[in-house]
């Protein structure tokens, strides 16, 4: 086996670095696949038949590593993070459905229109029903330094990392321009509806 010291820890960062992302092994080549398909098939069969079975041995989900395996079945958490992240989808408004959380009538599973299931708020909703005491926070400041964990709001030592939903681009006098400046309005001025905006600015 071969060994080398570590003689600094940016070495040792290095070498841990260079395995965590290490590339996962190669599935079965979209043509061998194909290959094999021909070769076990009927050659009277359909080409439709053929193709579809090519996407279902070619469309899978990614391989996954041994020692990801491992991970997962110690119930061990893939990666650790110094930082809070955050995601802030400022366009949702209406309540969204939790997958699978109910059934209908028929006792069919989630998905139906009559599906009775949980819902949830989104973002902006529950930022306009803040305490008192975040009267003055923006969206993106609160969410910034807090996270909403069980109906409380928990301060963190370190600031999040908050990745805004939708990203229009910033560039002036494009077509995105408005929207650009419309949520960024909405990011940094403290409200309670999108109303209350635009009551009080005439940028939205």
């Amino acid at each position: 086996m071969d060994l080398k010291p570590v003689l600094s820890i940016h070495a040792a960062l290095q070498y841990i670095s260079k395995y965590a992302s290490k590339s996962e092994p190669r599935s079965t080549a979209f043509l061998k696949i194909f290959n094999e398909i021909l070769n076990k098939s009927n050659p009277e069969a359909a080409s439709l038949t053929l193709i579809q079975k090519l996407l279902i041995n070619s469309v899978a989900e990614r391989d996954i590593l041994a020692q990801e395996t491992c991970h997962l079945l110690l119930g061990i958490p893939l990666y650790h993070s110094s930082r809070v992240f955050v995601s802030l989808n400022i366009n949702e408004v209406a309540s969204r459905w939790l997958h699978g959380t109910g059934s209908n009538e028929d006792g069919e599973e989630f998905g139906s229109l009559n599906d009775s299931g949980r819902t949830t708020k989104s973002a902006l909703n529950i930022y306009w029903e803040r305490p008192e005491e975040f009267e003055e926070y923006s969206i993106f400041k609160l969410y910034l330094t807090h996270k909403l964990i069980n109906g409380v709001w928990k301060r963190y030592a370190t600031e999040n990392i908050v990745r805004i939903r939708p990203r229009p681009s910033p560039l002036c006098n494009r077509d995105q321009w408005e929207e650009y400046c419309r949520v960024k309005v909405i990011l940094h001025v403290p409200h309670h509806s999108i109303e209350q905006i635009k009551e009080t600015s005439d940028i939205l």
